[in-house]
C-alpha cells in the first residue's frame, strides 16, 4: 500500500496527487500496516485513503506509469480483458481461474460468460443508438426528462419498457448551489435569507425546465 501511495502522489491523477500530498506522514509498520498521519486535514481523507487502489509493485510500470497504455492491468478478479478498440468498444470474458469464484458469497453473481461494452461520445448519441436498437439499456434519473426521453414509436410496439430498478446502495446527490463568489453573496445577510427564504423565492419547476431544456430540444 505505501509503494501505491507514494506513487499515486506522484503520477497519479490531478485530484489523488492534490489529496495525497497533504498527507503529513506515511509510514509502514509491517507487511499489513501502514499509518498514515492525518492530523489537520478533513474528515473525508480517511475515505479517499480507503478507496485507493494497491497496486502490484512487480507489476507496475513506475516511469511510465502516468503515460497512456493498452496493456491490460494485473488484477484479480471475475472477469478478464479480451478485446479492446479504443474508443469503441471493450469485452470482458469471464475468467475461469477466479478464485472467489466458489465462496458462498459470490453466490448468484458473475453470471454472464461475456460483457460488451460500447462507448458513445455523449448521452445523446447513447440514447440514439439504444432507439435504434444497438443497446439494451439507457438509464435516466431525470423523471420529468424521462418520459419525454420515451416518447418514441419504439415503445408503443413493446420494444421498449420503462422500469424503476430498486439499487439499494448510497447514491450522489443532484442540486443547485449558489456562487458564493458573486458579490450579491457578499453579504452574510443575504446568504442568511437566501437559506431560508429560497423555496419560497425559487421557482423549482422552472430551474429544472432550465436545466433540461437541451434534452427537450431533442424532441
Amino acid at each position: 500500500m505505501l509503494f501505491t501511495f507514494d506513487l499515486l502522489k506522484q503520477k497519479g491523477r490531478p485530484q489523488q496527487r492534490d489529496a495525497f500530498r497533504r498527507v503529513k506522514r506515511a509510514e509502514a509498520l509491517d507487511l499489513m500496516t501502514v499509518r498514515f498521519d492525518l492530523s489537520g486535514l478533513d474528515s473525508e481523507m480517511p475515505l479517499t485513503l480507503a478507496m485507493m487502489p494497491v497496486l502490484p509493485k512487480h507489476g507496475t510500470d513506475v516511469e511510465h506509469f502516468d503515460n497512456p497504455t493498452l496493456k491490460p492491468p494485473v488484477g484479480t478478479g471475475p472477469y478478464v480483458i479480451a478485446v479492446v478498440q479504443p474508443g469503441e468498444r471493450l469485452i470482458l470474458r469471464r475468467n475461469p481461474d477466479y478464485w472467489a469464484q466458489d465462496l458462498p458469497v459470490q453466490r448468484g453473481l458473475f453470471n454472464f460468460d461475456e460483457i460488451e461494452i460500447e462507448y458513445y461520445r455523449d448521452a445523446d448519441s447513447s440514447f440514439e443508438a439504444f432507439k435504434a436498437g444497438l443497446c439494451d439499456f439507457s438509464p435516466g434519473d431525470r423523471r420529468c426528462a424521462l418520459d419525454k426521453l420515451l416518447r418514441f414509436s419504439c415503445r408503443a410496439d413493446g420494444r421498449t419498457v420503462k422500469e424503476s430498478l430498486p439499487y439499494g446502495l448510497p447514491k450522489g446527490t443532484e442540486g443547485f448551489a449558489f456562487n458564493t463568489r458573486r458579490s450579491i453573496f457578499a453579504d452574510v445577510r443575504m446568504r442568511e435569507s437566501a437559506r431560508h427564504d429560497v423555496r419560497l423565492r425559487v421557482d423549482q419547476r422552472q430551474l429544472l425546465r432550465r436545466a433540461l431544456s437541451p434534452i427537450e430540444k431533442l424532441f
